[in-house]
């Protein structure tokens, strides 16, 4: 992540760090084995951690951040995502109605921030 910091700067671009939105455990896992994540704790969990370095990457190269895996954690995911109720399918993965917005609520801060 940090050599692809590099790169993007390189190029004479600004790189902007964003973090995954959170998932809906219950439906993910009917399409991934959850014995996957057992050992760490759950899908969310793992997204946690990865997040975390995300977050360390951003903050030790000066990136801005947009961190939707927070913002989405304080969220109701099942109006956020992809779910049987919404978009006819046991995703849970992927932003679907509401979510498109949401994502656009995070990240529009951030990057008007990071181009004044």
């Amino acid at each position: 992540l940090a050599q692809m910091v590099t790169n993007v700067r390189t190029l004479g671009a600004i790189p902007i760090l964003i973090t995954p939105n959170a998932v809906i455990e219950e439906y993910y896992f009917t399409r991934h084995p959850r014995e996957w994540y057992e050992e760490v704790g759950g899908a969310n969990a793992q997204l946690s951690r990865y997040c975390e370095r995300i977050r360390e990457v951003a903050k030790s190269l000066s990136v801005p951040l947009a961190d939707v895996f927070s913002a989405s954690r304080k969220s109701d995911l099942k109006i956020l995502l992809r779910t049987p109720m919404q978009g006819n399918f046991a995703d849970g993965v992927h932003p679907y109605g509401a979510g498109i917005p949401f994502y656009a609520k995070v990240i529009i801060p951030v990057l008007k921030e990071a181009l004044l």
